[in-house]
């Protein structure tokens, strides 16, 4: 019985501790963890610090946040993924990359320095668009891409936003196009790529946008048109917005959303202790029926 309780508060306190994590989490790089269980992606803002832009709760098969990648994974503890103490990765910029030779490898880069990972479980790989490692992806590498050039770009197929630049006919110095650029292996570089309908950030000026719309010819066959437009005066392209908004009445607006969420986020804290404290209460109740029932049977 003591086993049982001692493992039904852990369970209780676990998730209480979720919930305190999530409030006093931070944005201080572009991937990180909200709490232990919820990845959240940051973006930089103009004051040279990063605000968050999505959260995601992990998965029931990967439950665990890594405060390193910032992904879901499948062991606590500093979790999941194995340090590889090898690393022969260079860094083109910040940020997670997958690895050009090998699926199951992606390197995390800060301050210009490397560290790589390898999936812990057999039979999972590096899925760069969710960041996370999987079971049932194809792997599709560079390895046989760089075998008759060198000084060429590789787009990696899964992935258009990275590439890698052939060197002694090897896939090397792996690096990310900006924004909502994808690479172009035929003008060997990023550029903004239409895959489906939607507005995409201009990489190189907040003020404008791509449209990404679908048009027929005079047969009936449908492809993309992009279109490049200009937000108006004193206007920038906010993609959660979807449109131009003014930035400082935006970046008000973000603001004061925080402050009047603090204080609801903390009555909300309070009335999730209140429930914890009665589900554990009603929990012992029970075990301690079923002992009796146990006792008056033997």
């Amino acid at each position: 019985m003591n086993f049982m309780i001692m493992h039904l508060c852990l369970v209780y306190l676990t998730y209480l501790c979720s919930i305190i994590g999530s409030i006093q989490s931070i944005c201080d790089k572009t991937f990180t963890c909200a709490d232990w269980g919820t990845a959240q992606i940051c973006v930089p803002d103009l004051s040279g610090g990063y605000k968050m832009v999505a959260q995601v709760r992990c998965p029931l098969i990967m439950p665990f946040c890594n405060k390193k990648s910032g992904t879901c994974v499948p062991f606590s503890g500093d979790w999941g993924e194995i340090n590889v103490e090898n690393d022969n990765f260079i860094c083109m910029k910040d940020g997670v990359f997958p690895d050009a030779e090998n699926c199951n490898t992606f390197h995390i880069c800060e301050n210009n320095k490397a560290q790589t990972y390898q999936c812990a479980t057999k039979g999972f790989f590096y899925n760069s668009l969710s960041h996370t490692c999987e079971k049932g992806i194809s792997c599709q590498t560079l390895n046989n891409k760089c075998v008759q050039e060198d000084a060429y770009k590789v787009p990696f197929p899964n992935d258009l936003r990275f590439f890698a630049y052939c060197y002694h006919q090897k896939p090397r110095f792996v690096n990310k196009c900006d924004g909502d650029d994808l690479f172009d292996i035929h003008f060997q570089e990023c550029k903004p790529l239409c895959i489906k309908e939607g507005k995409l950030i201009d990489s190189k000026n907040q003020s404008r946008f791509h449209l990404c719309s679908i048009v027929k010819d005079s047969r009936g066959k449908e492809s993309y048109m992009l279109s490049t437009l200009d937000c108006p005066p004193e206007t920038i392209f906010n993609k959660l917005a979807d449109g131009c908004v003014n930035f400082n009445s935006y970046q008000t607006s973000k603001y004061l959303e925080k402050s009047t969420i603090s204080s609801s986020l903390i009555t909300d804290l309070y009335s999730k202790i209140f429930g914890i404290l009665n589900a554990i209460k009603n929990d012992l109740n029970t075990i301690k029926n079923n002992e009796r029932n146990v006792s008056s049977t033997m």
